[in-house]
């Protein structure tokens, strides 16, 4: 093999591991990070992919969760806040989420109001 060759070799051997490293894996962050905030992971993978993985996951950190998400947060924390506040209850029923039965129309915020 000629020296040429080993080089052209050792490029593309790193040029490889450049695209996996700085492109693959930081589009499997951006998924996490969408999906925990509760935002489409598809449309954030392609929108990363047309501008910059790093403002992606700039802009999903500045956007936050969605409501949706946060009530859905908040009920699995109240679920888990209550089963340590009464281990042995006799009705096993979550107090918030029997309370947003109770009150259709009504949000989370007015239940801790």
């Amino acid at each position: 093999m000629e020296y040429t060759e080993v080089i052209v070799k050792w490029g593309a051997l790193l040029l490889v591991l450049f695209v996996i490293i700085f492109m693959i894996i930081p589009l499997f962050i951006i998924a996490e990070i969408a999906s925990k905030k509760g935002r489409n992971t598809t449309l954030w993978i392609l929108y990363s992919l047309i501008v910059s993985p790093l403002l992606s996951i700039f802009f999903l950190h500045v956007l936050g969760e969605t409501d949706e998400k946060r009530e859905e947060r908040i009920i699995e924390e109240e679920k888990l806040k209550n089963l340590y506040r009464n281990p042995i209850s006799q009705n096993p029923e979550n107090k918030l989420e029997k309370w947003l039965i109770e009150n259709p129309g009504k949000t989370v915020n007015d239940y801790y109001r």
